[in-house]
């Protein structure tokens, strides 16, 4: 039987390098995100999912497999327009709606507006994938890292996961690490955060 990890395109892969946010478009070769090889068996039939981060890469593999089990997909990107449009076309190839909510999730108040966007047009949430992460370019040192970058980092990776499940438009699974997040403890996603600091490591400070 043939390994499944050597069907696909393998390194070495050119040398390439974006300014964040990217595009998918732009990447050589193509990411696969089960496009022909996942197949959906109405597991998650009529459900309501939001998936951050869903324009490309982890997000759109995740928003396709959720499609093709039967839910209806909130895809909240930044503002990569075109990848998040093939994203909304591979959801509704499975039949299912899509909705594109673009914004930064860096800001409180734009976290608010997709969750109260996925009640709007769904009447419920059924499944939040908080998978929208931003990094920066990779530095030698951790001198170069600024307050501004180190800002962001958290607002986005920590803060916006917190916020996400501060307006609750309906049932809410929120698949986390923490125990309390899984166990449904009020404030679980605020120990998850608090969680996340010390597994923080940075170059040169061990």
């Amino acid at each position: 039987m043939a390994d499944p990890k050597q069907k696909g395109p393998t390194p070495p892969f050119p040398k390439q390098e974006q300014q964040p946010p990217g595009t998918e478009q732009a990447m050589e070769p193509r990411p696969d995100h089960g496009e022909v090889t996942y197949k959906g068996f109405d597991r998650l039939k009529d459900k309501a999912a939001v998936v951050t981060g869903a324009d490309s890469g982890i997000g759109r593999a995740v928003a396709l497999a959720f499609a093709r089990e039967g839910a209806d997909v909130l895809i909240s990107y930044w503002n990569e327009h075109e990848d998040a449009r093939e994203t909304q076309k591979v959801v509704e190839a499975a039949g299912r709606r899509a909705v594109l909510v673009p914004g930064d999730l860096a800001e409180e108040s734009h976290c608010r507006r997709v969750i109260e966007a996925a009640a709007r047009e769904f009447g419920r949430i059924d499944l939040l994938v908080n998978n929208a992460a931003y990094q920066g370019k990779a530095v030698e040192k951790v001198e170069e890292i600024d307050a501004q970058r180190l800002r962001r980092t958290f607002a986005v990776n920590i803060e916006a996961t917190f916020h996400l499940v501060r307006y609750p438009g309906g049932g809410i699974l929120l698949e986390g690490e923490e125990p309390a997040v899984r166990e449904g403890i009020p404030d679980g996603a605020a120990r998850a955060a608090r969680g996340a600091g010390p597994g923080v490591r940075l170059p040169g400070l061990g």
